[in-house]
């Protein structure tokens, strides 16, 4: 691969990584976790929720040529944002037949998986980022060179592929045993995987019978 475009994928990668890793920061933090207990939150094992990665380097290119526009960023962000959460949680739900995140509850939500207000702060979310963490991460990754930031995508692809395996399939294994779920059921399906791992046969028929099945509409 030509070390241009092999510099150019690494840090667009490391981006994506950079941003996984804050989204599940936020995930955990009291910020939107009101019962200030920690979850691990996310579909994959590692501290990291590819949503905002991708959420992020979409809303980086999007507005890259025209940043300057702080509404256009805004709604760019805000649209980019409600879109993908909208697709991610509809797929993952007919792969799995589990909600990680449930909306029903709050106002002006469509179907659950989406919600004006969630709306409204990617919306700022997508600001913050533009104006302010992407020109830090930016100088921060171009000061790597080729060698350092190609090593380091390879690396954290590595490791986030593996991830992907792994809680594909133990997501697959509480689908044979638990019907759809109306919630948000992100921490039970964590417990569930893990138990499957270390094979806490008994702590995870527990985890199972926790979990309430809903009737499909």
């Amino acid at each position: 691969m030509d070390t241009d475009l092999a510099r150019i994928i690494a840090t667009w990668f490391l981006y994506y990584v950079v941003y996984s890793v804050a989204g599940y920061l936020l995930e955990i933090s009291h910020l939107t976790n009101p019962k200030k207990a920690f979850e691990n939150r996310g579909f994959l094992f590692g501290p990291y929720c590819p949503i905002y990665g991708l959420g992020a380097v979409v809303i980086i290119a999007a507005t890259h040529k025209v940043s300057m526009n702080p509404i256009f960023t805004y709604f760019v962000s805000m649209i980019v944002c409600t879109s993908l959460e909208y697709v991610t949680s509809f797929l993952m739900e007919k792969l799995f037949k589990m909600r990680w995140w449930d909306y029903s509850n709050y106002p002006y939500n469509l179907n659950g998986r989406i919600c004006l207000k969630n709306s409204l702060l990617f919306g700022v979310g997508g600001m913050a980022i533009v104006y302010l963490t992407q020109p830090a991460v930016s100088g921060i990754i171009g000061s790597l060179s080729n060698e350092w930031a190609v090593g380091l995508a390879i690396i954290f692809a590595i490791i986030m592929f593996i991830d992907f395996i792994f809680s594909t399939v133990a997501s697959y294994k509480v689908k044979n045993f638990v019907m759809e779920l109306r919630k948000d059921s992100t921490n039970q399906i964590k417990k569930l995987a893990k138990d499957y791992y270390y094979q806490r046969k008994e702590r995870y028929k527990t985890h199972i019978k926790k979990l309430r099945p809903y009737k499909k509409q």
